[in-house]
């Protein structure tokens, strides 16, 4: 009874490849369902005819503990995110890249202030010389109407036709994490809807609207009003809103070149890609 509380929930695997290099054998992996599971424990399973069929008849651990990894992070800092142009590092990766028209950082928004301008400033130089559009990510604090306005009378600098930025950020499924929400920046489901978009309809046609629908987005990190909506859009900050029947979609299709008081030629995103899609 003991032995067999403490196999419940294993599973067996026939491996190999049945030649001589490479004989077939099972593998046994005890179950943590098990109600009397102890990782210190060893399992060895032998008798007449085990080892004809792989076992090894020697006491094998039930878990092993792994060592000289990480905890799934890995430091991002300004000079790893920009790079350099002559060692082709960074986004200066895309040296060897025929064509790019999106360019996505989401991992700047992590950075300190200073260096998260620094390297959009950087990228923005660089993408507009390859005749492409960048999309700016906000830092994840940057979670309500107040905070997306400071955020942006603090970084006007970042201000360009060839960029644009989106509020609020989108939580997705976390396939690592057994699909708990996760916060993420924008960049990457407005790229997706960018290149949709094109796809479908052309450059030319405005990214948003009732028919621009977030995939894979399963809630934003703010919920905007219509006044809301209001305050940020003349400033040139495009909004992800969630409407009955719609669900989750893009309200806003303006270039942070878009302030009203800027009174651009090259206010909207459409525009300005269309011009970059006919120069190129």
């Amino acid at each position: 009874d003991a032995e067999r509380a403490l196999l419940a929930g294993a599973s067996v695997r026939l491996l190999g490849r049945g030649t001589a290099a490479s004989p077939y054998h099972f593998l046994v992996q005890a179950g943590r369902g098990g109600t009397t599971y102890d990782p210190a424990a060893t399992i060895a399973i032998s008798g007449a005819g085990a080892g004809g069929l792989g076992f090894p008849g020697t006491a094998s651990a039930q878990q092993y503990v792994l060592s000289g990894g990480i905890d799934g992070t890995v430091p991002v800092n300004a000079a790893a995110l920009t790079g350099n142009l002559a060692a082709k590092t960074g986004f200066y990766a895309f040296e060897d890249v025929d064509l790019v028209n999106i360019l996505c950082l989401p991992r700047a928004a992590d950075l300190p202030t200073t260096d998260m301008r620094a390297v959009y400033d950087e990228a923005s130089t660089y993408i507009a010389g390859r005749r492409g559009f960048l999309l700016v990510d906000i830092p994840e604090l940057t979670d309500s109407l107040e905070s997306m306005q400071t955020w942006l009378a603090q970084n006007d600098s970042l201000r360009s036709r060839d960029a644009a930025v989106y509020f609020p950020r989108t939580f997705v499924p976390d396939p690592v994490n057994g699909n708990r929400l996760k916060s993420i920046a924008a960049s990457g489901t407005i790229a997706g809807l960018y290149a949709r978009t094109d796809a479908t309809r052309g450059v030319w046609k405005a990214p948003a609207g009732t028919e621009a629908n977030l995939q894979n987005v399963q809630a934003l990190a703010y919920t905007l009003t219509d006044l809301q909506n209001g305050a940020l859009n003349p400033l040139g900050v495009n909004c992800l809103r969630t409407f009955p029947v719609y669900s989750h979609i893009c309200w806003g299709a303006r270039t942070l070149d878009g302030a009203d008081q800027l009174a651009s030629e090259w206010k909207y995103v459409p525009i300005r890609r269309l011009a970059l899609f006919i120069e190129e």
